[in-house]
């Protein structure tokens, strides 16, 4: 509870933030499509009839199931993983960990994995910023789908990736680490980081919306490294605090980065008519193709 109650306040502060820096676009000018002045808003009005996103449901519905199917699917298997017993923990070699990732065996700072969650937070209603310019509210709808879709394909990509790999966390090797926390379901769900998942396609999601809407490159500029800087500070802390290894974070950025890049892409030039969704169950979970 403590840590929503921080996360909101997290929430309201960057939205205040923000609320000065969107200028609302003035009235002659949003009604009569003149060319504004000096004072224009960070995120120019889209051009009336000619958005920068489209929301079409044939095409948009079966992407939003698809992801559902998967987070649904992965939940299962992630609830399937069986729990480590005490004789399996004393059996665990460190030294059997590759050389690259053998270091985060030794992290256990649970501040970090606090601060890990609250910087999470604030990726998570990134993307809603864009939506703080009265003008770019005409194109909410799709900035709403394409925030669901890419939380519904990071979360079922990440669960299933949790659910199948079974991977060990780093501070079940840590000796220190509290026996309960060893023994949880959610200590062999490392691969891929979650947290890095989803923070980057969060961030990713955002700096392409900003990339498309503002007109000043130094909004676009602040919009990708944030997009770099943010997901890669959550990297740094999930390492430090022993819930990741070095390839669990990598994983994770790429897959969330790919996953924030493609939604918006699909959405600025939409799919062609004989798009096509397949999803099949499969004896590991759910199986789902999009093909276009």
């Amino acid at each position: 509870m403590d840590k929503t109650i921080k996360i909101l306040i997290l929430w309201l502060s960057f939205s205040i933030s923000i609320q000065p820096l969107a200028a609302q676009v003035p009235a002659a000018a949003d009604s009569a499509g003149l060319e504004q002045g000096p004072l224009s808003p960070m995120l120019p009005p889209p051009v009336l009839g000619d958005p920068r996103f489209e929301f079409k449901a044939k095409k948009d519905i079966p992407i939003l199931a698809g992801g559902a199917a998967m987070a649904i699917g992965g939940f299962i298997l992630k609830a399937r993983v069986p729990q480590l017993t005490e004789s399996q923990l004393a059996a665990l070699d460190p030294n059997a960990i590759n050389s690259f990732d053998r270091g985060a065996v030794d992290n256990l700072r649970e501040l970090d994995s606090n601060l890990s969650d609250y910087l999470l937070g604030v990726s998570a209603i990134a993307p809603f910023s864009v939506l703080a310019s009265r003008s770019i509210r005409r194109e909410s709808l799709a900035v709403m789908v394409m925030y669901l879709e890419t939380a519904a394909l990071t979360g079922g990509l990440t669960n299933l990736s949790k659910g199948l790999f079974r991977r060990k966390r780093p501070y079940v090797y840590n000796p220190d680490a509290l026996l309960k926390d060893r023994t949880k379901v959610s200590a062999r769900h490392s691969f891929w980081s979650g947290h890095v998942a989803a923070s980057a396609s969060f961030m990713y999601l955002t700096a392409y919306m900003v990339d498309r809407y503002a007109d000043r490159p130094g909004w676009k500029w602040a919009a990708w490294s944030g997009a770099v800087v943010i997901p890669g500070t959550i990297a740094v802390w999930r390492y430090t605090s022993g819930k990741h290894f070095p390839t669990d974070v990598l994983a994770g950025y790429a897959v969330g980065a790919g996953v924030g890049l493609l939604i918006p892409m699909i959405h600025r030039s939409q799919l062609p008519k004989d798009v096509t969704l397949n999803i099949q169950p499969t004896p590991y979970g759910v199986h789902a193709a999009l093909t276009f």
